[in-house]
């Protein structure tokens, strides 16, 4: 089962998420910098209706919130050939995305393949400026199962960050 806390890192963990999952992260270091996460996904199950056949599929559905800030950033002037800070600001980012992902089994590249994509919403801000925009990430999870005394399983992940994002 994947872990909830890695939306943000590849969007096909989503995919074998089997009951609703919350996952909350908090740190704050040397009373400037803030991290802050909350991961949540839930399974669904769809019934799909293919040559009078029922087939049932796992789709898994998600969200995330990031925050990163920096506050007390020094704000400098020069004066005879010396900087002096004049006053501070703070800079940092904030990301909301909408995850969906689904395994697929037997495939010719690997067992079990899971899948996924997340469309985010990115709002930057330094200082007094801000900017906002959107983008498009996608994921991959393979895994095999191996016949050995040391390793049983091999996973290979790989995502792909800010696919379709406009300049």
């Amino acid at each position: 089962e994947n872990d909830i806390g890695s939306l943000l890192l590849n969007p096909a963990s989503i995919a074998e998420i089997s009951d609703f999952k919350l996952s909350v992260t908090n740190q704050k270091l040397l009373d400037s910098f803030d991290y802050m996460t909350i991961n949540a996904g839930k399974n669904i199950d769809l019934a799909i209706n293919k040559k009078k056949k029922k087939k049932h599929q796992s789709i898994g559905i998600g969200f995330s919130l990031a925050s990163i800030s920096l506050k007390d950033i020094p704000e400098t002037e020069e004066k005879d050939g010396f900087p002096y800070q004049t006053s501070s600001y703070s800079a940092g980012f904030n990301v909301a995305q909408a995850v969906v992902g689904t395994s697929l089994y037997n495939t010719p590249i690997m067992e079990k393949l899971n899948i996924g994509a997340a469309a985010k919403i990115i709002s930057y801000d330094i200082h007094s400026n801000s900017s906002s925009t959107f983008s498009l990430d996608a994921g991959v999870i393979g895994s095999n199962k191996i016949d050995n005394n040391i390793v049983n399983k091999i996973q290979i992940g790989i995502a792909l960050h800010n696919i379709i994002s406009p300049s």
